[in-house]
């Protein structure tokens, strides 16, 4: 009888064991798929900057540091960033020589005005210094100028004038150009139907000239 209650026991103790090994053996952790490799780890996001935004930010920090107040933005059309993209532009193609540089954005323009074209050249379009630094000479000499009624100045100090000399444009259709004295009286007019060419010699004595659809005069001497 006691060797039949001892067979009983150890027949319901050892699945008893097992079972318990079992349980703890699933219950731990399993090491290879807890463990975090470095190579999962997510990566650190990168920010890229376009060119046109680098030189914007160049652009802003210069004018900031400098005190120089500016209209900020960097998209199309907006801001003082595009306004002085389309400056040096015109640098470039001719249509803004030292002259009109000198007298429109380094002087009716404003102080502060001539601070930030100075400033931005270097920046926007470094190129275009030599003609900057021949505005900044004080000896800039008209060379280009277009369709329009002019004050005839040696010193070109009016809003709208012309300096002496002879000019000539080309080539025209249906084009009036005028030379008045200082009481408006014609000197010299001419409406020319089409030519390749035209050269007018506008004298210091005049006091005015008027140019309808020349297109744009260039000095020749």
């Amino acid at each position: 009888m006691r060797r039949t209650l001892l067979a009983v026991c150890a027949a319901l103790i050892f699945p008893l064991a097992a079972c318990g090994s079992e349980e703890s053996t699933n219950s731990l952790p399993d090491a290879t798929t807890t463990a975090v490799s470095p190579s999962s780890s997510a990566a650190a996001p990168t920010t890229t900057v376009s060119p046109e935004q680098a030189l914007y930010n160049e652009y802003a920090a210069a004018l900031t540091a400098a005190g120089i107040p500016f209209r900020p933005g960097s998209g199309l059309g907006s801001g003082a960033f595009s306004s002085d993209q389309s400056i040096c532009k015109a640098m470039r193609g001719g249509t803004l020589d030292a002259y009109q540089l000198a007298r429109v954005e380094l002087g009716t323009a404003g102080e502060d005005n001539k601070r930030r074209v100075t400033t931005m050249v270097p920046i926007l379009c470094p190129d275009q210094q030599p003609l900057l630094a021949e505005a900044l000479s004080g000896n800039a000499v008209m060379t280009r100028f277009i369709d329009g009624k002019y004050i005839v100045s040696q010193g070109g100090s009016a809003q709208r004038s012309v300096m002496p000399g002879t000019y000539s444009t080309g080539p025209v259709s249906d084009c009036y150009w005028e030379r008045a004295d200082s009481q408006g009286n014609i000197i010299d007019n001419n409406m020319v139907s089409i030519s390749q060419s035209i050269t007018v010699t506008i004298a210091e004595s005049d006091g005015a000239f008027t140019s309808k659809k020349c297109g744009p005069w260039t000095l020749v001497r």
